[in-house]
């Protein structure tokens, strides 16, 4: 009789694991849990070649737009308006176009290029998609969603986008160059930080990536199978271990919690979600669950890069 799967517990495990020392999962949570970090497994590879025969099959390179020369040059003078730092009467050229030309790249980058100035980046990624989306070969475009991925501190995409940016760009390219330096920059502040290269260091944030996504399905198991996989890969990241004292603490494993709290608070004592919630489960009985609803922040984002408190924000939130 065959083993259930480790991960979900309730299905038949068939596929032996490369990210959880090879034990078996069935093949929806292989297909759940599958990343770039899994280039070496055969389900991975398949259905990476899956994906490329379906973009070929939609057109790829042969792919042709049309262009309205009147309505670029109309946004390039609301760009013009962004960099003079005029916005408001950028955003109401901009808005009259996209009223107009919604299905227009140009004027769904030129958008994107505004909330970006502003500092909106998930409305600057939304419009820099649909221009990608309707002009798959802008390379200024996948260069500002590189940009705008790095602003919100999610490194993967910011390689995806980025790496796009330079093979959709010529070599001898300002987009192409900057592209590439940004890239380099990055690689040598991960080995500063994590002595890791940038490879390894993303392997690990998808890791983390997937665990939280757990985690909000109040999936407590997949979500410690997650983030012990990120940590393996690199172990000087204190969300990870934050968030695994508190999958354990929601399953009543206190003793777990709080060394993973210790481990987070000794890679960084100011970390404040860590702070609070291994003050939360010292409160506990060892197996008395942690009864506390998970509200996903992006910590060094959202509080330390905006001078904010996270215990402050705790104790508001809870009055």
């Amino acid at each position: 009789m065959k083993k259930k799967c480790i991960i979900c517990d309730q299905n038949k495990g068939k596929r032996s694991c490369i990210q959880y020392d090879k034990v078996m999962v069935c093949p929806k949570c292989c297909a759940q849990i599958r990343n770039p970090s899994c280039a070496t497994c055969s389900y991975y590879k398949t259905a990476e070649k899956y994906a490329e025969d379906k973009f070929r099959k939609s057109g790829g390179k042969s792919f042709i737009i049309e262009l309205n020369e009147e309505v670029d040059k109309a946004v390039d003078r609301a760009l013009a308006l962004i960099e003079r730092k005029k916005l408001k009467k950028a955003e109401k050229h901009l808005a009259e176009l996209l009223s107009e030309y919604p299905n227009y790249h140009m004027v769904q980058y030129g958008m994107g290029a505004l909330f970006a100035f502003k500092d909106q980046y998930d409305k600057a990624i939304s419009h820099f998609k649909k221009a990608v989306d309707i002009f798959p070969y802008f390379a200024e475009a996948y260069y500002n969603l590189g940009v705008a991925y790095k602003n919100k501190l999610d490194f993967p995409n910011m390689v995806k986008y980025l790496g796009k940016a330079i093979r959709m760009s010529d070599i001898d390219t300002d987009i192409n160059q900057q592209a590439k330096n940004l890239l380099d920059h990055m690689e040598n502040v991960i080995r500063e930080q994590n002595g890791v290269n940038l490879e390894t260091y993303l392997k690990a944030q998808e890791q983390f990536k997937l665990g939280v996504e757990f985690m909000e399905r109040s999936e407590w198991k997949k979500a410690i199978y997650a983030f012990s996989a990120s940590e393996r890969i690199v172990n000087t990241i204190p969300q990870v271990y934050g968030n695994l004292g508190i999958c354990h603490a929601q399953l009543g494993h206190k003793s777990d919690a709080l060394a993973a709290f210790d481990k987070a608070l000794e890679l960084d004592p100011q970390y404040e979600p860590a702070i609070v919630n291994k003050a939360m489960t010292e409160t506990l009985a060892e197996g008395e669950k942690l009864d506390n609803k998970v509200k996903t922040v992006e910590y060094y984002k959202d509080f330390p890069m905006k001078n904010r408190s996270y215990i402050q924000h705790f104790i508001e939130e809870g009055t």
